[in-house]
């Protein structure tokens, strides 16, 4: 299980330039406090949708 956590760890650093390309690229047209906004509504749906489908989650 470390193992895996390391490795999501490492992709999500690795591929984190994207989402900060992503990011400004949306605050340079919508403005920084929707961008952030949008940002705040994606984390929180990841967040749901991963209590939705792993039952180890709602168990925790």
């Amino acid at each position: 299980m470390r193992g895996r956590a390391i490795g999501a760890w490492v992709f999500a650093i690795g591929f984190g330039w994207i989402g900060h390309l992503g990011l400004g690229a949306v605050g340079e047209v919508f403005g920084v406090q929707w961008s952030l906004a949008g940002a705040g509504i994606v984390v929180v749906a990841t967040g749901l949708a991963a209590l939705a489908v792993s039952p180890g989650l709602r168990r925790a």
